[in-house]
Order: structure tokens, then sequence, then C-alpha cells
């Protein structure tokens, strides 16, 4: 394994290995032996079916703890041994998962990124992989003295998301700044042989995705209150109304209908859509993969929101608020969609009545016709299900799909 790592080591790059404690010394006296510098120690925990890897240095700790990327016991043991003199040996006794990385000589591990930091010097390096593995794009933060910046790096595949994220940053940031949100500010967009970069500045926040496992969001309804907030300010700003054509009518609601819509289902969808075509409708700015992995915040607030790859000047009303919503209520209730839909969009109930409330603003600033906020709602979760069903991962477990058929089944009565 080491002959084949060094066989294809290109001339900048970086090993990163993950050995057993008994074996680690071994490893890298044969990294040495090949003419190979060894870096500082590494961690690796899973989150999920994610990972994060960072220095075990005193950035990469920190950054560990502030972001919530390990459990609550390793918190409260990273936190405590960080302080002590013989802190950093115990910690490669400890944790799990320790290894390092190993680089010729001259090399300046991810210097690509950490060299953009005003004080590279001490700079620690962190990696976050994706749930969907290869199917995602990977992130490497270069935590600095006093900035961070953050890049989305990804293969060849990945060119035309990156370079889309980029230019929605462009576009949307000075909007989303205005609604009171910190977003990232592009700082460099480039390809090389073998990747295509996003590099980003950091933003203040950790997912609400992880608050919520710990226990400090424990209330949908002051979530989504504050998720509608904002996002009644920003759709208030790109709000514009536009005249429904056959074209925009196949694009943005028959397209993905047609992927995965029962045939009862599709007709009715279609005969609405055909009832507004020539009328005047409102189009947003939208995210859309509004998740709480994505928007991040503190106890107490909302602050910024990341991964927008998907978004669009072009979006539909109300589309990034039910996403949001269903997924912080199936945040909430231990992760199941599905049931997070139905109790928030389709049963009579306390969390129907707080979705309700909450969308209100948001629905009398489009001051669009009532029949297309209805079909704005059905083409969301048409959307993410044929995402779903044209993802070729076996992690795609058929949840949206399940969604479009309640949602199908509650406008056919069956």
């Amino acid at each position: 394994m080491i002959q084949k790592a060094l066989a294809a080591l290109e001339v900048d790059g970086v090993i990163w290995v993950d050995a057993p404690g008994r074996w680690r010394s071994a490893v890298a006296a044969n990294f040495r032996a090949a003419g190979l510098e060894i870096g500082a120690p590494v961690a690796w925990r899973p989150r999920g079916s994610a990972s994060v890897e960072f220095a075990l240095a005193d950035r990469g700790l920190r950054f560990a703890l502030d972001r919530g990327h390990v459990s609550e016991r390793w918190r409260t043991i990273l936190a405590v041994l960080r302080y002590l003199p013989w802190g950093r040996p115990m910690l490669l006794r400890l944790l799990p998962g320790i290894g390092f990385s190993a680089f010729r000589d001259g090399t300046a591990p991810f210097g690509w990124l950490v060299d953009r930091l005003d004080s590279a010097h001490g700079a620690d390096v962190a990696l976050l992989t994706n749930w969907r593995a290869e199917e995602a794009p990977f992130l490497v933060f270069a935590l600095g003295t006093n900035e961070t910046l953050v890049a989305k790096r990804g293969g060849k595949g990945f060119e035309a998301r990156i370079s889309h994220e980029a230019a929605m940053l462009e576009q949307l940031r000075p909007g989303l700044a205005n609604a009171g949100l910190h977003v990232p500010r592009v700082v460099d967009h480039h390809r090389t042989r073998h990747f295509s970069s996003l590099i980003e500045s950091d933003v203040p926040g950790r997912p609400i995705a992880g608050l919520i496992r710990e226990g400090h969001h424990r209330q949908l309804g002051a979530i989504i209150d504050r998720l509608a907030d904002w996002l009644s300010r920003w759709n208030r700003a790109t709000v514009r109304q536009v005249e429904l054509t056959a074209a925009l009518s196949e694009q943005l609601i028959l397209s993905p209908a047609r992927e995965v819509a029962q045939h009862e289902y599709l007709a009715w969808i279609s005969g609405q859509t055909e009832r507004l075509v020539g009328r005047k409708v409102p189009l947003v700015g939208a995210h859309n993969d509004l998740t709480m992995a994505n928007v991040l915040g503190d106890r107490s607030a909302i602050l910024s929101v990341v991964d927008w790859e998907a978004a669009s000047t072009d979006g539909l009303p109300l589309a990034d608020f039910y996403y949001a919503a269903c997924d912080a209520a199936a945040c909430l209730a231990g992760g199941d969609r599905l049931a997070a839909f139905q109790a928030c969009f389709l049963e009579d109930g306390e969390i129907r009545q707080l979705v309700e409330k909450c969308e209100k603003p948001l629905r009398a600033m489009a001051a669009a016709p009532v029949e297309w906020l209805e079909l704005c709602v059905h083409a969301t979760w048409l959307r993410h299900a044929a995402n779903e069903q044209a993802r070729s991962s076996s992690r795609a477990d058929g949840t949206f799909i399940g969604i479009v058929n309640a949602l199908s089944a509650s406008i056919l009565g069956k």
C-alpha cells in the first residue's frame, strides 16, 4: 500500500495516512525512508455517513470543538486535554482514527489554499467529506490566526456545479447581506488538471442540524419562524413578476413532474399549470437546498447559509420555506422526513398550525394567485423527487418519491 501511494503521489501532493496505533510509527518510518516528511498528527472522526479530519494542533482542535465535529463525549475530552501539558500525547493514545500527513521535501501541504491566508505561518487544515461520498465535493478548511478560508473541491464532473455556485454567490450575496444573513464571499474559482475549486470566506455559526442533535434547539416554531423572517426579507428584495410561458412552466413544474408523477397526478399538475399560462406570476431568489445542515447559527439565532450550488435567481415562492420547515421537523423527530412532511402539511395538529402561521408573511409577500402558490408547493417536492430518482447513489432511499405519492393522494382523494 505504501508503494502504491508513493507511485501515485503528485509532485506537490500530500498523502493522508490513517494507521492503527501500533503500526503508526512503523508506517511513518517507511515514508521517511522514502524521503518524505511527516506532518502533524491528524484525527479522523465519522459524522454519520460523512467524516471530518483535522490536525491535532491548537487551531485544528478549536475548529473541531467550535463547529461540533466531534461527539459530546469527545468534545469534553478534547476540551480538557487541549489545555494540559501532557494532553497532546494523551490524545494520541485515546482518540481512535489518528493518522498523519506525508509529503515530499519542499511541499507546502494544501499550499494552494493556506498561502491565501493573511498569516499562513502555523495554519492548520481540516477536511470534511459529504454523506453522498464521491457524488459530492469535499471541503478543505484553512485555519489561520485571524481568518479561515473554505475550499469546495471536486473532480472534473463537478465543474459546472462549482462554477454555478460561484456565479450565484456573486449575484445573490449583496441582497442576502441586506436581508441580515452572512453568506460566503468568493475569494477564487479555478480549475486544475484534476480538480475544480471554489475558495470562499468562512461564515459564522454551526449547522442547525448539529445543534438540534445536541439538544440546543428543541422548538420547531422558533426555528421556522426565524427562517420565515429572513426568507420574507430576502424574497421581498428579489421578487419579480413574470409572464408564465409554456417554456417556463415546462422548466419549473412540468419537467420534474413527468419524471416522477403518476398518470392522474401528472394530469392534474398539467391542467393547473395550463390555466396559469399567460398570467403574471412571482419568482424569487432561492437556495433550493435549505436543509438544517446548510443553515448555520447559534443557540438563539440563524446567522448564515452555505452550499449555494443549487441556487437560482428564478426560484419558486415558498419552496425554500417548505423544504426547510420539513427538514427541521425531521431533525427534531429523529430523521423521518416523510413523517415530518405529513405532520407539517397534511395532518391536522400543532405542527401544521405552526407551519401555516409562519408561512403567512411569505404568501402575503408573493402577492400571487392562490393557484400559483399551490403549484409552487407541488413543484418543490416534485423537483426533489426527480433529483432523488436521477441520483445513482444507493443512498437515495425513496423518501421524496414517498412525499410526492402522499401529496398526490391528498389531492386525488386516494
